[in-house]
């Protein structure tokens, strides 16, 4: 009878470690998958669409109007945050270039509460400024 009470408890045992194994180990995957921030997540997202990594294949007969289409509808699938959408909105409103990264770089300067620097972004508009203005 000892017998097959310790085969029970040795199964309730496993079951017990199994039960907390997983939930550890779901626990886990939430953690790494949830940014601290999703604002500073959106941040580096932003600035990450306009490496020019991203942007080499392209047609070199793109115009900045048409690769800055492409550049928002990318924007739209990686970033989280509605105040980041609708920062786009805010960026589509800007009537130069040339005003694009100082206002979005106040922007989301103002929503993830520190300083906000993406070279790319601001690269992405001064080459093709400068090829508009002939230099």
């Amino acid at each position: 009878m000892e017998s097959n009470h310790n085969t029970v408890c040795r199964k309730s045992l496993l079951r017990l470690a199994v039960v907390l194994g997983l939930t550890f180990s779901v626990a886990g995957c939430a953690t790494q998958a949830a940014p601290a921030n999703p604002l500073l997540a959106d941040a580096e997202a932003f600035c990450e669409v306009y490496q020019p990594k991203h942007w080499r294949d392209q047609d070199p007969e793109l115009g900045l109007f048409e690769l800055e289409t492409l550049a928002q509808q990318q924007l739209r699938e990686v970033l989280r945050t509605e105040q980041f959408k609708d920062l786009i909105i805010t960026l589509d409103e800007v009537n130069h270039y040339r005003e694009l990264y100082p206002t979005a770089k106040s922007e989301i300067e103002r929503l993830i509460g520190t300083e906000w620097n993406c070279p790319a972004y601001q690269q992405f508009f001064d080459i093709e400024s400068r090829k508009q203005a002939g230099e």
